[in-house]
């Protein structure tokens, strides 16, 4: 079985995006407790399950991957004063 998800997308440029990069962590914050449900429900499927955990690895790398960009840009003082 083989699902296209969020977590295939590399994280958005963050030269210019201000709040756009917060609310990217967010929706893959989001998404990434949903795929845990996911995973919960696909107990007694193995094959479905260790689909599930893939997505849950590589969903979880691209938060650390935005996470470091962002406090990058903080700590450069490039991020807006706003946040």
């Amino acid at each position: 079985m083989i699902m296209k998800t969020v977590t295939e997308e590399e994280p958005e440029d963050l030269s210019h995006d201000g709040g756009d990069s917060v609310s990217e962590l967010r929706r893959r914050l989001e998404a990434l407790w949903r795929l845990g449900e996911h995973i919960a429900n696909s107990e007694g499927d193995p094959e479905l399950q260790r689909e599930w955990r893939e997505i849950e690895r590589q969903e979880q790398n691209t938060i650390k991957r935005l996470k470091q960009k962002i406090f990058s840009r903080i700590e450069n003082g490039d991020f807006p004063n706003e946040f």
